[in-house]
């Protein structure tokens, strides 16, 4: 699926955020490209550094990737259950309540990187997997719709967004 097809209405508008930080893209390729964006900078902060964060209540870097896991695979969820069930309605999820019961603290940035990389080519294989037509299947998160192209997009367009903060607020201030 191109991003030209998607239409603003088979999602919420606070998701535009995240998608207008993507350009002319095709889903699947996007999902590779940010994959091959991030890895080589979370890969060249050091261990310690993972512990960071520019700002008092801010989450650190190892709380932030965990963020970017769990928003994927939710938004996996609900690609897949909208693309089995067309017009299936979902609760939304609580994104500091899921950070605060990850432990991210526990967690070393190989086993990090690892799961963000074994997330995203899960992500890959699903998306590969829906024919044109499964892109435009649509559900209710909340109230509000979210087709199943939306999720894909909303997934590489978060990430973008987070990259992008990583990129700007953190590894300015770790160098």
């Amino acid at each position: 699926m191109h991003i030209s097809e998607l239409n603003k209405s088979t999602y919420n508008e606070y998701y535009q955020t995240y998608i207008s930080t993507l350009k002319e893209v095709e889903l699947v390729s996007e999902l590779q490209a940010r994959l091959d964006s991030l890895v080589p900078i979370l890969e060249a902060i050091k261990e310690e550094d993972y512990n960071y964060s520019y700002a008092a209540g801010k989450w650190s870097i190892r709380a932030l990737l965990l963020h970017i896991i769990d928003t994927e695979r939710v938004l996996q969820y609900r690609a897949f259950t909208f693309a089995r069930n067309n017009g299936s309605t979902l609760n939304g999820f609580e994104q500091d309540d899921y950070v605060v019961n990850s432990y991210p603290n526990l967690r070393s940035k190989s086993s990090l990187i690892d799961e963000f990389i074994t997330v995203r080519k899960s992500s890959i294989s699903l998306f590969s997997s829906f024919d044109k037509e499964i892109f435009n299947n649509a559900g209710k998160i909340e109230g509000s719709p979210m087709s199943v192209g939306a999720a894909g997009f909303i997934i590489c367009g978060h990430q973008k967004h987070h990259e992008n903060v990583i990129i700007e607020k953190y590894l300015p201030s770790l160098k």
